[in-house]
């Protein structure tokens, strides 16, 4: 009985571990895969520019997100006043945003 549930087991496992792609990603490897900043990937985190979640302290970034990104060569357009949020008002004004 033992041994049929450790070879399950390791079925369910080779099934699980498969050369899927990496389901989410930190700031620091998107920056990486679409050539920017991670100062910006961060700031495109907290105008809600991009899809991101939280996880204790960690932003993580999921993998369909990534591949809008690399689809459309980070063209986000201007942000929006209203989600940019006062830490980073300075960094990008009003007057910049408004097309």
């Amino acid at each position: 009985m033992n041994e049929e549930l450790i070879k399950r087991l390791f079925e369910l496992l080779s099934e699980h571990t498969t050369s899927d792609p990496k389901q989410e990603y930190s700031p620091k490897e998107v920056a990486k895969i679409v050539d920017r900043d991670v100062g910006t990937v961060r700031d495109w985190c907290r105008m809600k520019r991009i899809k991101c979640r939280k996880a204790g302290r960690r932003v993580l970034i999921p993998h369909d997100e990534v591949e809008r990104l690399k689809a459309t060569h980070c063209e986000l357009g201007p942000p929006d006043p209203s989600k940019v949020p006062p830490s980073l008002r300075s960094k990008y004004p009003a007057s910049q945003s408004v097309a």
